[in-house]
This record gives structure tokens, C-alpha cells and sequence, in this order.
């Protein structure tokens, strides 16, 4: 049996051409005749196919006369509707009138399959079965109605079993909710695809779905999916909607229609994605790992990790548009595999990143931050962090991880301008370079500060304030009685920390001592950050009896209960606790350390610009300065502290056995306990502590020249009337000369400023009320008008911009410790990066629709997700 023409076909374009199966007329000039004499030849049956003639149609595409169904608007061009009927059919072999000439049987048999068709079509619901094989035919209204209002098994329907069978396999309702293109046939007892029954392109007369019912119900999951993932089913699909859309709107013209159909299709494609892209972004930003074992593939029961079960409760919660898709698509084409999801993965970054450089090229001026790191996989990892004013806000926005090969200076600076290239930033606009104090990083020479400055010099170093403050304490707590009291803390910490029965009887101790104690264990002393110990040292102080009666109960309790090893160094500890250098070391550390916890937080906020950073250390260095000068009252109350906690313990504090040589340890020559402690723990402690604090902070001298901007410090440095340009402040003007819209009258706008800010402050004094002067550049910057003071404002921004601390790369780095932990140390650097931005600019907005226009432009895809990729293709 020869195969019949395709009824609607595509061309190279994708454009759906509209082809009848009636048959138009040789010549145009046909007389009506003919006409005439092939309405006398039909014999009519007793329900007709479908009547063309003009009388038997309504006007506005009404119910034909002989049809329940609606008569669609003619869409192809005009022919004798009585000839054209009558050539269709007879073309198909299908004929509803015999022939004169014909036999008696052949007649009978012609009318009998007819009759068939024509009930099928009696009703409302015809059933595809019966016409799978008359395809040709069939009118475009006959398929539009087929297609529109097949017969579906209503909810009280009784699939029959296989004939002869009394058990078995039978069709399953819910098949026809997952697979909508599914179409069943009481007559054949099977199941078609109603739209490759008549659009398919498949040459095979014989395909199960097309041109037979499929019926084999022990594989039918498995073969009713493989037809779905076929192209040729894909093709047919597209056709098919296109063909629908038409015939509901005939008026439109074909290329209006595949216009709406291509647009609709896009934006389901889109909803798909961007549903897939909204879990990757709550995974990310949660810190969730997104992959597991085995998650390739179509979504199943083996797939178990966190991006397969949200995408499992989504479509659980309703998400329609996503299970169609995962239901009908490819296997190559489901957008959730490992590779499609690090595409996206990267392009959220991209999009974050793209963020963020929009305001700093709004922004003009910026500064880098910098610290590496080692990770997981033993890869050495740079942070890198920009620093800008935004809209009057100053901010630090960490920008990316990158994998280097080693840590000299050098390589390290050429990762930094490489970034700053690909970024599209300009190197002559950086203005400040924040890093630790490590040589690669802070070098006169080699290091990456002095090779940036190479090529920018405006690009000042700034090194971190909150490691300068690091090391301070470092020093001052070098002093050997204090740096034993240390080393003798972190001993008992990890002594209850590795045990857990040990931890258990200092819990039972405290709970006994003190039964409301928050406090139920020691914190440990950080081993980088020296100023973070005096949270250690603050608990310590309060469970401090408690350790002692702790370590006096163990030794009670002997061998029966604790092992060799746990009761000696109990005893060791006990006896080293209760000697009287570490009672006044351990108080002078905390008291001290007290004035410098203060200055670490503060330090660590991102709006901290570097002239209230050097007023916060210029207020704590007084301190430190004031407990030195007056020595000996500070320390006669700090040893009054250390003699209660003794004697809370059950000894008391006394000075060691002195002699005339003596090369071991201190030997101050003193009357009492409290002067010989005093010269031999307290006033070298405070010594070091203030000798490191001048020292260290000496950078900050330029910070002291941006006070004579700030109207709260101008105007006690200045006098009515004229007033010089201060020094520091002249200095940075001529360095960043080509920045200043005109540094020639920065003189005489340095005086209408101070000339602003004290006749605010005149006024409020009239009124009797306290001038609220801005303290610091970046409240300046906002109170300070552009126009009228173009060069005080350019000055004010850059010194915002230039960095105080790397704390916001610290913060970045702790990040990476969570994202590449152990179990996902092989996790590649775009991966990496796109997972750290998203977790770390947890609150910034990521537009889905610009994500998805980024990967459809970057990354070929299957799927339609932009018009104009459409047309192109």
C-alpha cells in the first residue's frame, strides 16, 4: 500500500504550509457544469461526511447544518465545494455514492466503510481510531475537530482487559494526564499520538502510535516515552499546534501565527529555565551543595541530591510547566545535568559580577583588596574585593576567587590586573591597595603594592588596620609571664575538649557550682587572631574555681575512674593555675585586652572610612597611654581583682623568693607583691602594647590630614577668616591633581567650606541648641554639595574609597571554607566562583530573565529562549 502525501508539511524554514487534501480544479475557467454533473453522481448516505454546498453553511462560522461541530473559516483558496468534496473522496477510495458503472458488492462496500465515518463523526467525540488510516480523506475541518475533541475515557470508564484474558495488563488512566498528546481508541482497544497520526513524516505505514494502536500495556511506559523523545514526534507536535492555532484563527495570516506559536513556545522555555535557575539560586545562596552520586539524566528515584529534590518539590507543589517539560523532552535536552547546571552556575555569577561593576564604573574611583588563602584541594586561592562609593554609601564587594600557581608578588599582581582587564576596569582609576603585612603583598620592591604603583601611583597602600592591631597585641603579650598564661589556657581548654568524659565531669562541676551558668565550656583561643582571645580569657575568668575544683575532684576520684595520663596532668595543671604570676598575668591580659576588643569590631564594619578609623585608634591609644602614666593606681586595682580570684581558689598571691643574681626569671627588687608584679608583668605589658600602637599606626598620618576636611575636627583646627591649605591636605591634592575639576581654586573653596560649617554651627548656638557637625569623611561627602564644591567633594570621595581593613576578603575567605569542604574539594573555579557570589551577595537581586538571555547567548541550547535565535536558525 503506497504511502499517503503528508497532510500538513514544514519547510527548511519552519514555516507550516497548509495543504489541502481536496483536490482544486485544472484551469480556472471549469464551467458549472462539471460541477453540476458530480453532485447528480453523489449518492448520498445517511450521515454525511460533511456538507460543502453554500446552502447547507451559516455566515460567521456557525454550526455547519449536517455537523455538531464548528465550521472553520476556509483557509485555502476557492473551489467548487461539491466537486472538490467529491474529488477528495474520491481520491481516497473512500466514496459515500457508488457509481452507475460499478458492481452491486463494490457499492455496498464503498457505503458501509463511509457510514462508518460519517457516524464517527455523528458524534461530538469521534473516536481516532477510525480514521488513523483515512488520513487523506479527510478536510481540514475533519482533522481540526479530531484533533480538538477526540474521544477521552471519562473518569467512570472500565479499560478492558486483552481479549481472551481474564487478568492482565491493561491501559492505565493516568497516562493521558503525563503524556497530553495521547489519544485512545475503544475500537482498537490502544492508544495513538493524535498528532503524528497527521503530521508524521515517518515513511513507515507500520509504527506503533502512528500507524497502528499501541497496545503492548506490559512496556508501555517505556515505549510511550521512547516516541516522546523522538524528533520526528517534536516536529509533529510543532506542526500540529501551529495547524490549530490556524484554524482557530483564520483570519490571521501564517506568518502571524507562527509568530504566536514560536512566542508562546519561548515562553514556556523560559518558565522551564527559569525555574531550574531559581532552585540553583536558593542551593547557592543557602550554601546548599547542589550535586550528588549519580544525578545525570532524566530526574528518577536514584537521584538524591539537593538540586534533583527541590526540582522534585517543585513539581510536586504545582509546578505544571516544569513536569511537561521533563516529561516530554530529550534525554539530551533536560537543562538539569552537571554540565547545563555549571553553565548556569557561571552565568548567576556573571550576572552578580556584572552588578557590581556597574556601580563601580558609576563610581569612577575604587580600591582592591586582596588576601590568599590555601583550600581544600591544596590550591593556593586570592580574594579579591573591590572597595567604591555607591550613592553616598561606601562598599566592599567581594568579586572573585582565582587559583594561582604560586604567591610571589608578582604573579599575585599580574592575577590582579589580568582580573581588573577582563572586568573592564581602569587600572588609572584604582586609588587604594588594602593587604596584610605578608612580604609578597606589602613589599617596598617586589611585593604587589609597589608593582601596582608602578603602573598607577595614585594607587595608594593601606595596610590592614585590624592586623596592625593584631600584631600590637602579639607584641604586648610576648611579655614571658603573660605568653605562659596563654599557652597554660589553651593546655586546660584542650584538655576538656578531647575527652568527652572530661567534658562531661566539668559540666557536671559547673552545673553543681553555679546551676543557671550559661557557660558550659571553655572557648578555645584562636590561634591567628590574638585580640578575638579575650572572649577566651572572659570565660576562663568565670569558671575559673570551677576548673580548680574540677581538677581537685579527678585527683580524688584516683585511678579507679580516670586513667594515668588524664590524673597527671590534672595535678600539673591545678598546681601551674594556682601560682601567683598567672593570677596577675591573666588579669592584666584581660584588662588590658578590654580597651583593644572594642576597636577589633569596629574596625571590621564596611562603612569605617580611614579618618574614623585613625580616631578610633587615636581614642584608644590615649588609653593605653593614661593606664601607663598612672601606673601604679591601674595596676593597684587590677591586683586587688587577681588577690579575689586567688582567694576564691584558695590561696593567696605572693611574690617569688628573691636573691641577688638571678638570670632565670625577674628579679625587680621590690617591697611587696604588688610592686614586683607591677614591674615585671603590668608596665612591660603596657609598655609593649603603646610602643606598637604609635608605631604601627604611623600610616594613619594620613588620615590625620583628612580630618582637615571633616567639619567636626575643621573647625577646631582652623579661625575665622582666610586659612592656608594644610600641608597633608595640599600634598594629596597635587597627587591626585588630575583628578580635580580645578585645583586651582581649592583655596579659596577650602575657606568657603570652613566658612559653611561654622555658620551652621553659629546658628545652632543662637538657638541653644548643639551643632551636629559631621565626624567623619564620608558624612562629609554626603552633607557636601558637588557643584559648589567640586574639588572638596572629588578629595572626600577618594579618601572614602581608600581601604581601613581587608576584613570584608576575611570574610570572603571564611565563605570558601564552607563552599569547598572536603567533600566538594574538586569543585572547579567558575563553579566556584559562581557558588562563593551568590552565597556571599546573598542579599543582592539576580534578575532571572537577564540569566536567561545570558545563557541563551552564550551557550548554544536546544531549546527556543529568544526570538530573534529563532530567526536565525
Amino acid at each position: 500500500m503506497p504511502r499517503p502525501k503528508p497532510l500538513r508539511n514544514a519547510d527548511s524554514s519552519g514555516t507550516m504550509k497548509l495543504t489541502s487534501f481536496l483536490v482544486q480544479r485544472d484551469s480556472a475557467g471549469a464551467s458549472k457544469d462539471q460541477s453540476k454533473q458530480a453532485e447528480k453522481r453523489k449518492a448520498p448516505c445517511n450521515e454525511p461526511l460533511r456538507s460543502d454546498s453554500h446552502e447547507s453553511e451559516q455566515v460567521g462560522g456557525k454550526m455547519h447544518k449536517e455537523h455538531c461541530y464548528p465550521a472553520p473559516e476556509p483557509v485555502m483558496a476557492e473551489t467548487e465545494p461539491d466537486s472538490v468534496s467529491q474529488q477528495s473522496l474520491e481520491k481516497s477510495g473512500d466514496t459515500t455514492a457508488c457509481d452507475n458503472n460499478s458492481s452491486a458488492s463494490q457499492s455496498a462496500s464503498s457505503c458501509s466503510s463511509d457510514q462508518d465515518v460519517c457516524s464517527s463523526f455523528s458524534a461530538s467525540s469521534p473516536d481516532i481510531g477510525k480514521f488513523f488510516n483515512k488520513r487523506s480523506s479527510l478536510t481540514d475541518g475533519d482533522v481540526f475537530h479530531i484533533l480538538t475533541n477526540h474521544w477521552k475515557p471519562p473518569s467512570s470508564y472500565q479499560f478492558p482487559l486483552p481479549k481472551g484474558k481474564k487478568q492482565g495488563r491493561r491501559c492505565q488512566r493516568q497516562w493521558f494526564e503525563q503524556f497530553p498528546w495521547l489519544a485512545y481508541s475503544t475500537s482498537d482497544d490502544g492508544v495513538f499520538c493524535k498528532h503524528c497520526v497527521f503530521f508524521s513524516s515517518c515513511e513507515n505505514l507500520q509504527v506503533n502510535f502512528v500507524g497502528k494502536p499501541f497496545n503492548q500495556w506490559q512496556k508501555a511506559l517505556e515505549k510511550i516515552r521512547e516516541h516522546g523523545d523522538t524528533g520526528k514526534h517534536r516536529d509533529a507536535l510543532m506542526k500540529s499546534e501551529n495547524f490549530v492555532a490556524r484554524m482557530k484563527q483564520p483570519e490571521a495570516g501564517i506568518d502571524v501565527v507562527l509568530d504566536e506559536a514560536a512566542a508562546a513556545q519561548i515562553e514556556k522555555n523560559r518558565l522551564v529555565l527559569a525555574g531550574i535557575i531559581k532552585i540553583i539560586l536558593l542551593c547557592g545562596r543557602q550554601g546548599l551543595a547542589l550535586r550528588g552520586t549519580d544525578d545525570d539524566g532524566v530526574l528518577g528515584e536514584n537521584n538524591r541530591s539537593n538540586f534533583n529534590a527541590l526540582l522534585k518539590f517543585s513539581i510536586d507543589s504545582g509546578n505544571d510547566t516544569l513536569k511537561q517539560h521533563l516529561q516530554t523532552c530529550a534525554s539530551n535536552a533536560t537543562y538539569i545535568s552537571k554540565t547545563t547546571q555549571n553553565n548556569l552556575i557561571q552565568i548567576i555569577g556573571d550576572e552578580i559580577q556584572s552588578q557590581v561593576l556597574a556601580e563601580v564604573r558609576d563610581a569612577k574611583f575604587f580600591s582592591i583588596l586582596a588576601d590568599e588563602v590555601t583550600d581544600k584541594a591544596n590550591w593556593e586561592q586570592l580574594s579579591l574585593v573591590l572597595r567604591y562609593v555607591h550613592k553616598g554609601e561606601i562598599k566592599e564587594e567581594f568579586m572573585t576567587f582565582i587559583q594561582c600557581e604560586d604567591i610571589t608578588g608578582e604573579t599575585l599582581a599580574n592575577n590582579i590586573l589580568n582580573a581588573l582587564r577582563e572586568w573592564g576596569l581602569d587600572i588609572q582609576n584604582l586609588r587604594g591597595q588594602g593587604y596584610d603585612g605578608a612580604s609578597n603583598m606589602s613589599g617596598k620592591f617586589k611585593g604587589v603594592q609597589a608593582r601596582l604603583k608602578e603602573v598607577n601611583p595614585k594607587a595608594l597602600y593601606v595596610h590592614c588596620a585590624s592586623h596592625c592591631l593584631n600584631l600590637c597585641v602579639l607584641k604586648a603579650c610576648s611579655v614571658p609571664q603573660v605568653k605562659n598564661m596563654f599557652e597554660l589556657v589553651k593546655e586546660v581548654s584542650n584538655f576538656f575538649a578531647a575527652s568527652p568524659k572530661r567534658q562531661r565531669k566539668l559540666e557536671s562541676v559547673i552545673a553543681a557550682a553555679f546551676p543557671d551558668s550559661r557557660k558550659q565550656k571553655l572557648v578555645d583561643l584562636c590561634r591567628t587572631r590574638w585580640v578575638e582571645r579575650h572572649a577566651a580569657l572572659e570565660t576562663f575568668a568565670d569558671l575559673y574555681t570551677v576548673v580548680c575544683d574540677c581538677f581537685g575532684q579527678m585527683g580524688e576520684e584516683g585511678s579507679d575512674k580516670w586513667d594515668s595520663d588524664s590524673l597527671t596532668r590534672a595535678s600539673g595543671m591545678l598546681n601551674s593555675l594556682q601560682y601567683s604570676s598567672f593570677i596577675v598575668a591573666f588579669v592584666t591580659a584581660r584588662k588590658g585586652l578590654q580597651y583593644i576588643k572594642p576597636l577589633t569590631v569596629k574596625l571590621q564594619t564596611v562603612a569605617r572610612d580611614i579618618a574614623l578609623a585613625h580616631q578610633e585608634i587615636a581614642e584608644v591609644t590615649t588609653c593605653i597611654q593614661h593606664l601607663r602614666s598612672n601606673a601604679e593606681a591601674t595596676f593597684f586595682q587590677w591586683f586587688g581583682e587577681a588577690e579575689r580570684i586567688a582567694t576564691a581558689a584558695g590561696f593567696d598571691v605572693s611574690m617569688p623568693r628573691q636573691c641577688q643574681r638571678q638570670t632565670l626569671r625577674d628579679n625587680h627588687p621590690a617591697n611587696n607583691s604588688e610592686s614586683y608584679f607591677r614591674a615585671s608583668i603590668a608596665i612591660p605589658f603596657l609598655d609593649h602594647l603603646l610602643s606598637e600602637l604609635n608605631s604601627r599606626f604611623q600610616h594613619s598620618k594620613l588620615a590625620a590630614d583628612v580630618l582637615s576636611l571633616v567639619p567636626e575636627t575643621l573647625l577646631q583646627n582652623t579661625v575665622a577668616g582666610f586659612n592656608a591649605i594644610p600641608e597633608g591636605l595640599e600634598s594629596l591634592a597635587t597627587l591626585w591633581d588630575t583628578d580635580l575639576p580645578d585645583h586651582g581654586s581649592l583655596e579659596a573653596e577650602y575657606n568657603r567650606w570652613i566658612s559653611k560649617w561654622r555658620s551652621v554651627q553659629d546658628e545652632a548656638a543662637a538657638e541653644g541648641k548643639e551643632a551636629h557637625l559631621p565626624a567623619t569623611a564620608a558624612a562629609a561627602l554626603g552633607k557636601c554639595d558637588e557643584q559648589m564644591y567640586p574639588n572638596i567633594s572629588t578629595i572626600l570621595r577618594q579618601l572614602c574609597t581608600l581601604p581601613v581593613t581587608t576584613s570584608e576578603v576575611e570574610r570572603s575567605i571564611s565563605r570558601l571554607k564552607t563552599i569547598k569542604t572536603y567533600l566538594r574539594s574538586s569543585t572547579a573555579e567558575d563553579r566556584l566562583n559562581g557558588l562563593a557570589l551568590m552565597r556571599i551577595h546573598y542579599d543582592r537581586d539576580v534578575n532571572v530573565s537577564n540569566v536567561v538571555d545570558r545563557f541563551a547567548a552564550k551557550f548554544r541550547t536546544r531549546m527556543m529562549l529568544q526570538a530573534t535565535r529563532m530567526l536565525n536558525q
